[in-house]
C-alpha cells in the first residue's frame, strides 16, 4: 500500500445532458452540447489541482459512443489518473439535467454501472489513502463494509451523497454511516431534504443543517467535518475543531464559508496526507 494513490473516487463517470424550459414548461431555446459530468469525475479534476496525476484515480466505463472530444479533454488531465473499461456491450452512461425556471431535475438516461473497492484491483488504483463515495447513505454503508474487510487499509473517507437518495428515508442509515467517515459533503439542497428542512438555501439554513450532522457525530469521536456545497454562494465548512472564541457560531463549531470552486478537492488532499 505504499504506493497507492493519495486519492481515488468510485464515483460513476456520466456525460451530461441538457434540456431548458422557463418556469411555465416552455422550451427556451437554448441547447448545450453534451459535457463531462458526475460528482466523481469534479472530485478528481479537482483534486488533481494540489496532486500530480499518478497520485488521482478514476475508473470511466467508456460505453461504444465514447465522444473523442471527451476523451482528449479527460487526458489533458493526465492519461494516468485514468482507468478506462470498454464497454462495447452499451452506451455510455448519461443523465439528463433538466432545468425549468430556477429549478433543476436529474435523471439518468442508462443503466447505471456502479464501481465498488474490489473494482479498484488490477487498475493501480487500490488501497489509496482518501476513498470518494457517489452513492446513497444505504450503499456507502455496503461500502464501508467491504473496505473493512481489507486488513489495514483505513482510508480517509469521503462521502458525497447522490441527490436522488438525499430523502428522510435514507436518514436512519446516514446516521449509521457518518461515524465511519471523514468527510460530509452534499449540496446544500440535498442536505437540508435528508434532514426535512422545509426551508430555502441560505447560509443560516446550511449552517444550522450542518450542526445538525455535527451533532449526530461525523467522523472517529466526531473528529470530522463537513462541507455544504452552495453552487456560486461557495462552500460551507464546519468542524468540532476549537478555535477563537469570535471565530464561534452560538452553537460553539467552527463555520466558515468559502468561494473556491475546488475546495473540495483542496479537503481531500489535506486529509489524504495527513493519513499517509
Amino acid at each position: 500500500m505504499a504506493d497507492a494513490p493519495h486519492f481515488v473516487t468510485l464515483g460513476m463517470f456520466i456525460i451530461d445532458e441538457f434540456s431548458f424550459a422557463d418556469q411555465d414548461g416552455k422550451p427556451t431555446g437554448k441547447t448545450l452540447p453534451s459535457q463531462i459530468g458526475g460528482g466523481g469525475t469534479y472530485a478528481a479534476i479537482g483534486a488533481r489541482i494540489w496532486l500530480p496525476s499518478h497520485k488521482v484515480g478514476m475508473i470511466v466505463d467508456r460505453g461504444n459512443d465514447f465522444p473523442q472530444h471527451i476523451q482528449d479533454k479527460l487526458l489533458s488531465y493526465g492519461a494516468n489518473m485514468w482507468h478506462f473499461r470498454d464497454r462495447d456491450d452499451r452506451g455510455t452512461t448519461r443523465a439528463l439535467n433538466s432545468y425549468r425556471g430556477d429549478s433543476r431535475w436529474f435523471q439518468y438516461l442508462t443503466p447505471r454501472v456502479r464501481l465498488t473497492p474490489r473494482d479498484l484491483h488490477g487498475t493501480g488504483f487500490a488501497w489509496p489513502k482518501a476513498l470518494h463515495l457517489v452513492c446513497s447513505p444505504t450503499r456507502a454503508l455496503e461500502i464501508i463494509s467491504e473496505v473493512d474487510e481489507v486488513h489495514g487499509w483505513e482510508p480517509t473517507m469521503i462521502f458525497e451523497p447522490i441527490p436522488d437518495r438525499c430523502v428522510p428515508e435514507e436518514l436512519p442509515s446516514l446516521v449509521k454511516a457518518l461515524p465511519l467517515i471523514s468527510i460530509l459533503s452534499p449540496n446544500a439542497e440535498e442536505a437540508l431534504s435528508l434532514l426535512t428542512m422545509s426551508t430555502s438555501v441560505t447560509v443560516e439554513s446550511v449552517e444550522a443543517a450542518a450542526v445538525r450532522f455535527l451533532n449526530i457525530g461525523v467522523g472517529s469521536s466526531g473528529q470530522g467535518c463537513v462541507i455544504i456545497r452552495m453552487w456560486c454562494a461557495g462552500s460551507l465548512c464546519s468542524d468540532q475543531k476549537p478555535m477563537e472564541a469570535d471565530g464561534l457560531t452560538p452553537s460553539g463549531h467552527r463555520m466558515t464559508v468559502e468561494r473556491l470552486s475546488m475546495l473540495h478537492g483542496q479537503v481531500c488532499k489535506g486529509r489524504a496526507e495527513s493519513a499517509s
